[in-house]
């Protein structure tokens, strides 16, 4: 009753409806009818029949009818079908079908008139075959698979709207449902398993793909066109969306199952081509289309199998989609066709295990455990159904993917390399305890291992490997270190990532020892994949942290790779390491030092044992110019003291320096055979504190003696820079630190303060300053005379060779450890500083400099040394490379810091014309630069040289007539046609100089201005200069600091 009474007030509801409808056909008339649909639960069929009467006669009257009519009546007619429970009548069935056809095909509507559908258009016709197919009960369909043509024109306007890029994704999606719903199925469960994680679980999908197949085997005549469109829908069309390819896929494995099912397949070649239950409706073929069915014999499998083969390696692509959803959906398109199509796909089957198996390793969890689930139903299948060992066929695949595995990282792109490499850790991972046996199989270790190394085969060309410092890195700058690889077949990290999981796995599942043996077998065995071999070791002990062979395992390995063969093939200390070996030498020694960080990470604790042999390599590698092997090595001595329990490095050597310091002193005394001593010695200097010291002091006078017999200068002279920089560091300063060494720029701007600050102090009157004038010029006088007379009895003194003042032997102060080195150094720089070799004078500066700082409290000991380095000194100042002239710049800049008036006439007679002559020389080359000119040595030498007047005038109180002279000098780079950099720096030193000797600057300056320039006193008269005839060239500068001595 209650029924009935609903369909009374859904019938008094849609009546006027309709009637307005039949009348007016209207799109308004249309959307209120579908409007009032809306409210309705559901419709009985007589009433959907007495509704649709009136929008077929819409549909009928053809193109006369808006597309806007059409289309509202469309929908109108798919929310009818969707209200009905089911669907009986196969005319109203055929006609809505056959028109939403015509409507989706475009030659058809072309033909009958009408216009480009819209994509709203395109959506409500597919929608209406969607309904019409869900509705319908199995006598309708089946109608429709007896008229084969029908059947054929509908699927392909769906597989057109499918592989049309121009309809959007919505309703490309749609028409995949349709074809679903065309099969039989209800798409409903397929939407919900795409959509959620876990919900419903892989059997229960799995069966519904299977499920109401009966007399759908008539699919098998479009098989070849909806595989060919779906898999180019799930290959190429990345734009449909990820929901959208695991839809596609997922329509492709339910057409494929009802296609081919391999319990459905009839034996004989003579089969019948479809099995239609009988009813009460004719669904026997007719005689035009029985040509156009597929007899689904042995044969036509065998063939098909082939085929597909080809289709399903193509999706086989799908396991390294980005998206979750289609690498989940391709979990069970290939667990499904494997459970349905067993026998049927023979050689599609291999193809679909490989994709469960790398689906095994995927890195989410829901896809990963899926294909575990996956996994192990097949192998029940297996057994089940031929008594297949699924191990056996794991072997032998994982025996060929080996084999093949150089080649195809050569040819594929990074998805299809990840792809393989995921599948050879799937067959790892699901042979579990296997793998234990494998391994002790020569053949199999051999190709599993070789695939590895030549896979991971490294790229030497990259330039950066080989770059070097001078300074040493910190622990704190190495948290994140790693070694800088870059690999000849790849560069995706991911394809790194899977690699280093296949070699884990093999150390956590094979025989560690024959998997250790093996791989230092092929480390003695070949020159060529040494790096490689190293890599794979590394990767093999981290993933062995839980075996029990650890320790004797890492005592061999420990022990096989400081062996000189390869720990000394690195680098030649004779050469360059560009010469030497280049990237390769370079990469291995930091590849060796990879492994041996390694066993100290798996090792812990338990390592120390070990240090008493290995803390000599690695401080060997320490103390390497090359970054890369460097950093490597301090990286490696971070985690000895992270797992051991050292606090720092210095605690570190500290304590293991009895026998570290044994080892340096007796390679010392071979020296030609161990020249690496001397990058240990300079490690333990460089990253030790003051109190080892005392303990290297010998090792230390063994060097002095080596370099005073001429051998390896060139190389101990580095290690003599490392030892007085860290000499300049234990001894703190009693002068202003190295870091406060005053700039020109800070000097200029001090000095313009002063000159601020002074001028508005003191404010003299004219008498005062003619007082001035009068005693000056007898003083003047007065010194002149005293001159003329002392010279007639003065002994000629050559330039730069002054005499010093000896104080008593008795008076000498007592000298601490470093200050003894440091003296002892600087007494052989003199020797050296004539050296052809530019790195061997620029450490001997270094160390010069590094010195006297270091001596800087110690004056008695210091001058002397001064004194006897002058000579040679000066010379570097003129040296014709400008590195040397700017580095000797820098160490006169300290020498003047911590010497004093000592230097002061050593400087005005022997440094100051030389430094003049170049601001001269440079000013007219740089006149004419251009912006890449201004990045060489010499342009920064000049610039250098206009920087550190101020400094020099500052600390060696230097006299009015030099002042002029470097006045004159500096007064070209006041001209606009000079660089910015220079102006700036040329600025500032005479904004120091009018703070000491405004009278000189105003004069000098003057007369560079075509005007008449203020006095520097309000008492004073101006003063007409001759007209100077670069004067625009000048005015801005010269004003800017005429300001300064007003």
């Amino acid at each position: 009753m209650a029924a009935e009474a609903a369909g009374k007030r859904a019938f008094e509801l849609l009546r006027p409806l309709c009637v307005r409808v039949m009348k007016a056909p209207t799109v308004e008339a249309a959307r209120e009818l579908d409007n009032a649909l809306v409210s309705l639960p559901s419709m009985h069929p007589a009433l959907m029949e007495y509704v649709t009467l009136p929008l077929r006669l819409i549909l009928r009257q053809g193109p006369r009818c808006s597309a806007g009519l059409t289309e509202c009546t469309l929908q109108c007619l798919s929310r009818v079908i969707r209200l009905v429970d089911v669907l009986q009548n196969w005319e109203l069935f055929h006609e809505l079908l056959s028109y939403a056809c015509m409507m989706l095909d475009d030659k058809m509507r072309a033909e009958a008139g009408y216009s480009t559908l819209t994509d709203e258009h395109t959506l409500a016709a597919v929608e209406l075959i969607q309904g019409l197919c869900l509705k319908a009960i199995p006598i309708v369909r089946w109608k429709l698979y007896s008229l084969l043509t029908e059947l054929g024109h509908c699927i392909s306007v769906l597989l057109g709207v499918i592989q049309s890029p121009r309809p959007p994704r919505d309703v490309r999606r749609t028409a995949m449902l349709a074809l679903v719903a065309l099969s039989g199925a209800n798409p409903q469960l397929l939407m919900d398993w795409v959509g959620v994680a876990s919900e419903p679980r892989l059997p229960e999908v799995c069966t519904w793909m299977g499920e109401g197949s009966a007399g759908c085997s008539v699919f098998a005549s479009f098989l070849p066109g909806i595989s060919q469109v779906l898999t180019n829908v799930v290959t190429t069309s990345d734009f449909i969306g990820q929901t959208g390819i695991a839809v596609a896929l997922l329509t492709w494995t339910r057409l494929l199952i009802i296609s081919i099912n391999t319990e459905e397949v009839v034996a004989g070649e003579e089969a019948t081509p479809m099995e239609a239950p009988p009813t009460q409706l004719n669904t026997t073929p007719g005689p035009d289309t029985k040509s156009l069915m597929v007899t689904r014999s042995n044969v036509w499998l065998s063939d098909t199998d082939e085929k597909l083969s080809l289709l399903v390696h193509r999706a086989t692509s799908l396991v390294g989609h980005s998206g979750w959803r289609v690498r989940r959906a391709a979990v069970l398109w290939a667990y499904s066709l494997v459970v349905h199509c067993y026998h049927s796909l023979l050689k599609c089957v291999p193809l679909l295990l490989e994709v469960i198996v790398t689906l095994t390793t995927d890195e989410y969890k829901q896809v990963a455990e899926q294909a575990e689930e996956a996994m192990h139903i097949v192998s029940e299948l297996f057994v089940r159904e031929g008594g297949l060992n699924l191990t056996f066929v794991l072997e032998e695949r994982l025996f060929g993917l080996a084999s093949v595995l150089p080649r195809l990282m050569r040819q594929h792109d990074d998805v299809r390399k990840q792809a393989n490499l995921q599948l050879l850790a799937g067959f790892l991972r699901l042979l579990g305890p296997h793998v234990y046996q494998l391994t002790c199989s020569h053949s199999h270790l051999s190709h599993i291992t070789l695939a590895l190394v030549e896979t991971l085969q490294l790229d030497t060309a990259d330039q950066r490997i080989l770059e070097c410092s001078t300074t040493p890195a910190t622990p704190t700058m190495l948290d994140t270190w790693s070694v800088p690889l870059r690999f000849h077949h790849f560069r995706s990290a991911a394809v790194e990532k899977s690699i280093y999981c296949v070699c884990r796995l093999l150390g956590a599942q094979g025989a560690l020892s024959v998997l250790v043996d093996h791989l230092l077998d092929m480390l003695r065995a070949s020159v060529l994949y040494r790096k490689e071999v190293c890599i794979v070791l590394g990767q093999v002990l981290l993933g062995a942290v839980e075996s029990k062979e650890l320790p004797d395992v890492v005592r061999t390995i420990v022990t096989e790779i400081i062996e000189p063969v390869y720990w000394q093939q690195a680098q030649d200390q004779q050469t360059p390491p560009l010469i030497s070996g280049g990237g390769g030498s370079v990469l291995l020694s930091c590849l060796l030092l990879h492994v041996m960080s390694v066993c100290v990470q798996v090792m812990g604790n338990a390592f120390e044992p070990h240090l008493q042999e290995t803390i000599y390599p690695v401080m060997e590698k320490l103390g390497e110019s090359v970054v890369c092997i460097s950093h490597s090595a301090l990286h490696t001595l971070t985690l000895v003291c992270r797992c051991c329990g050292y606090s720092s490095i210095h605690t570190l050597i500290s304590t293991n320096a009895d026998y570290l310091i044994s080892h340096v002193g007796i390679h010392l005394r071979h020296l030609p055979q161990h020249p690496e001593v001397l990058r240990v010695l300079q490690a333990i200097i460089s990253y030790g504190e003051s109190t080892i010291l005392p303990l290297i002091r010998d090792c230390i006078d063994e060097v002095f003696l080596l370099l005073d017999l001429q051998h390896c200068s060139e190389h101990i002279w580095p290690l003599l820079r490392t030892l007085a920089h860290r000499l300049a560091q234990w001894e703190p300063p009693t002068l202003p630190a190295q870091g406060e060494v005053p700039s020109a720029e800070k000097t200029g701007e001090e000095g313009k303060r002063v000159v601020v600050e002074t001028r508005e102090e003191v404010k003299p009157s004219a008498e005062e300053i003619k007082q001035f004038f009068l005693e000056y010029h007898m003083k003047k006088a007065k010194m002149e005379e005293g001159m003329e007379e002392g010279e007639e009895g003065e002994e000629k003194v050559p330039s730069g060779d002054f005499p010093v003042d000896e104080e008593p032997a008795n008076d000498q102060p007592i000298l601490s450890v470093a200050h003894r080195m440091a003296v002892d150094i600087l007494q052989r720089c003199a020797h050296y500083l004539a050296s052809p070799s530019l790195s061997l004078k620029m450490a001997v500066l270094g160390s010069l400099q590094e010195c006297l700082w270091v001596l800087q409290g110690q004056q008695q000991a210091l001058l002397p040394e001064v004194h006897k380095v002058w000579p040679a000194f000066l010379l570097r100042l003129v040296d014709e490379d400008p590195l040397v002239g700017g580095g000797a710049l820098d160490v006169l800049l300290v020498m003047t810091r911590v010497c004093g008036d000592f230097l002061r006439r050593r400087v005005v007679q022997g440094v100051w014309p030389s430094l003049v002559q170049q601001l001269e020389t440079l000013a007219k080359r740089s006149a004419q630069s251009n912006k890449l000119n201004r990045q060489t040595s010499a342009y920064k030498l000049q610039r250098k040289l206009l920087q550190s007047i101020g400094v020099l005038c500052e600390q060696l109180n230097i006299a009015t007539t030099e002042v002029e002279l470097m006045l004159m000098a500096c007064v070209p780079y006041l001209s606009n046609t000079q660089p910015e950099e220079l102006q700036q720096a040329c600025r500032d030193s005479l904004g120091y100089l009018a703070g000491r000797e405004p009278d000189c600057v105003w004069l000098c300056l003057s007369q560079l201005l075509s005007e008449c320039s203020p006095p520097p006193h309000p008492s004073l008269k101006p003063y007409h200069f001759p007209r100077c005839s670069v004067s625009s060239h000048f005015a801005s500068n010269v004003k800017s600091i005429l300001l300064l001595t007003m």
